[in-house]
Formats: structure tokens, sequence, C-alpha cells
């Protein structure tokens, strides 16, 4: 078994939780904004109990558990993803709905699309589709929800 297999392994088998990176000042200023909390309780009204949330822009994906509970079932396995999976954890626990992470998130690899790729691949998703830089819309606007 190489280096990057022992890596997976490791990744596979401990509590996606412990892999959250700490949050520092900035981001835990970020994820308490007014605007990612009135995020956080849009997403939580606006959807039932076992709807799917995809934040492509983010590479997570939620599933709406009772109205005061949400669910992380997917997440990529990169860097970037796992920070903002604990931004947004700490927005929703702030806006006062509990999180659940483990055992429930599956880590996905991320890939890049293949150049050769068929045109049905196009609409699957492989990795965030855009780099987040803020819960909130680009615009600094009030944040917008996708529908599934």
């Amino acid at each position: 078994m190489n280096k990057d297999d022992m890596k997976e392994d490791e990744n596979r088998e401990s509590p996606l939780t412990s892999r959250l990176p700490p949050l520092g000042d900035g981001e835990i200023e970020r994820a308490e904004r007014e605007s990612n909390l009135e995020w956080a309780s849009g997403l939580m009204t606006y959807y039932a109990a076992g709807s799917v949330h995809q934040a492509s822009d983010l590479g997570i994906t939620f599933q709406v558990v009772s109205s005061s509970t949400v669910r992380c079932i997917n997440v990529f396995d990169d860097e970037f993803c796992l920070q903002l999976l604990a931004m947004v954890k700490h927005t929703f626990e702030c806006a006062g709905f509990e999180v659940q992470v483990d055992p429930y998130t599956v880590v996905r690899p991320l890939q890049l699309k293949p150049a050769d790729s068929p045109a049905f691949f196009d609409n699957v998703e492989t990795g965030p589709s855009a780099p987040a830089v803020s819960l909130t819309s680009r615009d600094g606007g009030q944040p917008g929800m996708e529908v599934a």
C-alpha cells in the first residue's frame, strides 16, 4: 500500500468532524454575519424534511432532517470545501439549528472533468462550480437559494 492509499484509508476511517479545520476570527465573523444566519434560517424554512439542497459553489450537499436539524450528506475531499463546511456548520449552529455530520457525510473525491468526457458528463458534479469567498451572494445582496 503506498502513502496516498494509506492517507485515503485514514480519511475514510476518521470522523469527518475531526478533519474540519478550526475557524479563525475572520471566518467566525463571516459565518456569523446576519445575512448568513438569514440564509441558514431561510434554507430551513424553505425546505421540507427529506429535501436536499446542493450548494454546488461550496462543494457541499445538505439534507433537511426536520425543522431544527440539517445533515451534511456529502462534501468534496478538498481542504477548501472542508473549510467551507466548518463555516457553514458554525452558521447553522449560530442560527439555532443542529448540524449532523458524522456518520452521515460521504466524502467524495474531487475530480477534474476529463477533456474527452461524453456530453452527459457536463451535468455531473465533479467539484465546486466556482470558488466561494463568502456564504452570501457575490453582489453582497440577499443570498440566493437553489431549488432542488
